[in-house]
């Protein structure tokens, strides 16, 4: 009897520490490389406190090209590095957020969009960016904000 016990809080214990162990990754949107945020208003919250400009990715979930860039550019390390360090970033998916992408204007997926702290756009980038190609443009954006504060694409 000691021995079932002894067997059966070993295999409760393991199945409990695996399951905390899935829940506790689950819940964070990590799971893309980046901690995306999903709703707008904490998006701008943040970008105001901590003084970032925001990064708004649209995608949709029939999208081909939006999976190929979930795939390769948001799990790319120096993208994950430098949208973390300098960008506030909120994933929008179109068919959840139909309102918002009328008011952004998006026609074409992916698009990603780059907001001042202030939520005034700075660029707008649509279509697929290889993981090169988005760090240049964000790096663009970002001083192109600094020195003249003009819209650029």
């Amino acid at each position: 009897m000691f021995e079932y016990r002894c067997v059966d809080r070993y295999l409760c214990l393991g199945f409990l520490l695996s399951w905390m162990a899935l829940f506790s990754s689950a819940g964070n949107c990590h799971a893309e490389g980046l901690r995306w945020l999903r709703v707008p208003h904490n998006a701008a919250s943040d970008a105001r406190r901590l003084g970032r400009p925001i990064l708004v990715y649209v995608g949709a979930n029939n999208c081909h090209y939006c999976r190929v860039m979930d795939r390769e550019t948001w799990q790319n390390n120096r993208i994950v590095r430098q949208v973390s360090d300098e960008w506030v970033p909120l994933k929008v998916v179109a068919e959840e957020n139909e309102v918002l992408v009328e008011k952004f204007q998006v026609s074409v997926y992916p698009t990603t969009l780059l907001f001042s702290p202030e939520r005034k756009l700075i660029s707008r980038l649509e279509g697929y960016f290889p993981p090169e190609a988005l760090s240049d443009s964000l790096s663009k954006a970002r001083v192109a904000k600094r020195k003249e504060g003009a819209v650029t694409r």
